[in-house]
């Protein structure tokens, strides 16, 4: 009847129809491509009339994917804008990232607990409340390697990027954007999709911060604020120095209140303190002293408190032999602060040893320098 009449359409009694296709055909033969095939094909043909079906059943309609991901790449990016609603763009973007542990899950017998169970859902439940895929990762860890759930994780990046152009040309990149912030660190470990995946997310951070920095820091400042009290709880300290790496320019060209500094400034102190005697934490320690001194020449009254600071992080990095180049670091930051003017640039080029400082933060330090002269 869809085939013949352009205009036809179901009767709400007549949807337990879509609900048997998407929800029972789909669970009940998920191995079988000649099936899905036929399933795929009805919805690419009828898209423009199933949107709201689509809406409703994106889950169990990515398992196809998740499951035969060398099958139906083309056919599902082709129907991914169509699973996009105003209401349920959260949801999938869930769905999308978490697809490769969905493989592992397909392909194992899962103790059955809450989190196999959503990874599983058939269907769209709001308001969106991901759980912690962690906690399954022992248990499917050993299909990691497996070529199916590699070949997922690959698709699950090509449909993040669809994705994540469309949020943004849909104008809910603001509302997506901490979520995709903190996701970066639930991504399960697996060869091939995980890096890409941080690349894409870092990627569409950057360009919401470059598009709508003052207002993601309107909205989500206490949350950042909170964020950084407990960076040292976050597993991988790189990716934290990434996420700090991303804040510095928004910061930086941000007309923060006395108080919203000072709470920020006294949180960066308390958090380098923590972080300055830890392993293996260069990357995230350089990014935010640069953090820290962003937001201290916003208020020229921290500049004793911030260069006492400076020399205490260095007797600790120093004194445990952990990072050689945060000494020089330092010692250039607290020079600045120390003379009161100048340009950071200019001691940064100056000083005998900025060979041994790393490279990668010298378009910080010039970002710095252009908006914030001390």
């Amino acid at each position: 009847m869809m085939k013949h009449s352009p205009d036809f359409k179901l009767a709400p009694e007549q949807c337990d129809i879509l609900k048997f296709l998407y929800d029972d055909v789909i669970n009940s033969s998920y191995k079988a491509v000649t099936v899905l095939y036929e399933v795929v094909m009805f919805t690419l043909s009828f898209r423009s009339r199933l949107h709201k079906a689509l809406l409703r059943f994106f889950p169990n309609i990515l398992k196809i994917a998740a499951f035969h991901p060398l099958n139906f790449a083309t056919e599902i990016a082709t129907l991914l804008p169509l699973f996009y609603g105003v209401r349920e763009f959260e949801e999938l973007f869930y769905c999308i990232v978490s697809m490769p542990a969905l493989t592992a899950v397909m392909l194992h017998n899962v103790k059955a607990n809450s989190v196999a169970e959503w990874l599983k859902r058939s269907r769209v439940s709001l308001p969106s409340k991901p759980k912690d895929i962690a906690s399954l990762v022992p248990e499917i860890k050993s299909l990691f390697s497996r070529s199916r759930v590699v070949a997922s994780g690959q698709l699950s990046n090509v449909l993040l990027e669809v994705y994540l152009n469309k949020v943004m040309e849909n104008g809910h990149g603001v509302e997506m954007f901490y979520v995709a912030f903190l996701h970066v660190y639930r991504l399960v470990p697996i060869s091939g999709y995980t890096d890409k995946a941080i690349r894409v997310i870092i990627s569409f951070l950057q360009q919401m911060c470059l598009n709508e920095g003052e207002k993601i820091l309107q909205c989500y400042q206490s949350q950042i604020i909170t964020y950084i009290s407990r960076i040292e709880q976050y597993p991988g300290y790189d990716i934290s120095a990434q996420l700090i790496n991303l804040l510095i320019p928004l910061i930086c060209q941000s007309e923060l209140q006395q108080e919203d500094v000072l709470l920020l400034y006294k949180t960066l102190e308390q958090e380098l303190y923590i972080i300055a005697v830890l392993d293996d934490t260069e990357a995230l320690l350089n990014a935010l002293i640069l953090l820290f001194v962003v937001v201290s020449v916003k208020d020229p009254t921290l500049s004793d408190r911030t260069v006492q600071c400076m020399n205490n992080i260095h007797k600790k990095v120093f004194n445990k032999r952990q990072v050689l180049s945060l000494f020089y670091l330092v010692e250039i930051l607290s020079a600045v602060l120390s003379h009161g003017g100048g340009s950071i640039v200019e001691i940064y080029q100056s000083y005998e040893n900025t060979a041994d400082i790393p490279s990668a933060l010298f378009p910080t330090i010039s970002l710095i320098d252009r908006t914030a002269k001390i």
